[in-house]
């Protein structure tokens, strides 16, 4: 028999095996009352949802990626006949309204979602949500976006939050009330990338010298995470400070051109390597291990998986002072700064100078410890299924 991958075909009609193979499977875990959770959208390129269900099944919940939400009505038919509850967990909301080409379309788009949830809950589904941000980056109609959530939100039985400030946060937007909220912290990504180099054999691949301080900023490279920023403050810390320094940057521009005039200076920089692509798996720790500091200069965010993947590599960061980022920075580990205080950003790379030593590497490590996959895997795990089990449970 030629072998087969689940839950990797986008094909809506791979869902039912799908799901069936995998309350099959919990069951011979030893739960006869399992737990199945649909996952949507899906995000291969980051092991995010990887790490967040790998110790479920182990807790009585089969999770299974859904695709397509048109899959959720044979999927809801099929937990029906088996009897066990269904749990539609949704993360990113970005992509449903950003296809609306007008404000009509977009309200178009949000009420057919939320009357898609609403026949979702009144059929004996569950609704959960992790709210990786207030609103989505780079919306375009932050109103209906902020409408968007609260609607979820309201028709949800659990919210999943990453940070415990997460309700301060987002307040500005939308509400959770407390009797929702479920709170498991974003995981570290240990175990999950290729770790086998070393500084020396990363730098020498990357081509920079053993002696520079090199400063990384990772993933998506898009305006809101305030790229020009960083350049100035660069500059600024190059000007001020005896020594030699590097801007590394690696990640996907945004597709949209917003980055272009960033792209250019970093191109024509003399001391800033720029890899403008999707960094593979396997390339991801030439990166971090190069790295003295990671710098998250964003403008706005609630949380980062980069900041994560930093102290999973034992690299210190300068991040800024919000949400689940300010949450999880241990002291030696890191810096924040004000993003509303144009010097911020600077005081911070100055400041910055004290975590190039082994301790602060090792304070990362421990942040990272803490945040152990397997453990917050499990933990969220045990809350869903308390949450759809609990007597009080109502649907949306």
């Amino acid at each position: 028999m030629i072998g087969t991958l689940r839950g990797r075909a986008p094909d809506p009609r791979a869902i039912v095996p799908d799901a069936v193979a995998a309350l099959r499977h919990v069951e011979a875990l030893g739960h006869p009352e399992p737990v199945l959770l649909a996952y949507h959208p899906i995000a291969r390129v980051n092991p995010y949802q990887s790490l967040l269900y790998g110790h479920a099944w182990r807790h009585g919940v089969a999770p299974v990626p859904l695709f397509d939400l048109d899959g959720l009505d044979v999927l809801q038919a099929l937990a029906g006949s088996a009897g066990v509850p269904l749990v539609l967990h949704l993360h990113w909301t970005n992509r449903i309204l950003e296809a609306a080409g007008t404000e009509l379309d977009a309200r178009a788009a949000l009420d057919g979602f939320l009357r898609r949830l609403d026949r979702f809950g009144s059929a004996g589904g569950h609704v959960g949500w992790t709210v990786h941000n207030a609103i989505p980056h780079d919306a375009r109609r932050p109103a209906l976006e902020a409408a968007l959530q609260q609607g979820i939100v309201d028709r949800a039985t659990f919210v999943h939050v990453l940070s415990s400030n997460t309700q301060q946060a987002v307040a500005e937007w939308f509400s959770i009330p407390d009797e929702k909220i479920v709170h498991v912290a974003h995981p570290s990504y240990r175990g999950a990338y290729l770790d086998s180099l070393t500084r020396e054999q990363a730098r020498w691949e990357l081509g920079l010298e053993a002696d520079e301080t090199v400063y990384a900023l990772l993933g998506a490279i898009k305006p809101y995470k305030g790229t020009d920023r960083l350049l100035e403050a660069f500059d600024a810390i190059s000007t001020r400070l005896p020594g030699r320094r590097q801007l590394l940057v690696a990640g996907l521009p945004d597709k949209a051109g917003a980055a272009d005039r960033f792209l250019e200076r970093c191109e024509s920089h003399p001391f800033v390597l720029i890899h403008p692509r999707t960094i593979p798996a396997d390339q991801m720790q030439l990166f971090l291990h190069a790295a003295d500091i990671v710098v998250l200069p964003y403008l706005r965010s609630l949380n980062s998986g980069v900041l994560l993947l930093a102290f999973t590599f034992g690299v210190p960061v300068v991040a800024p002072a919000v949400g689940g980022i300010a949450e999880t920075i241990a002291p030696g580990a890191g810096l924040t700064f004000d993003p509303n205080d144009d010097d911020g950003l600077l005081d911070a790379l100055i400041g910055a100078e004290a975590l190039r030593t082994p301790e602060a590497r090792q304070a990362a490590r421990r942040v990272a410890e803490a945040h152990d996959p397997a453990r917050l895997s499990a933990d969220l795990a045990q809350a869903i299924v308390g949450r759809v089990r609990a007597p009080q449970a109502v649907p949306g």
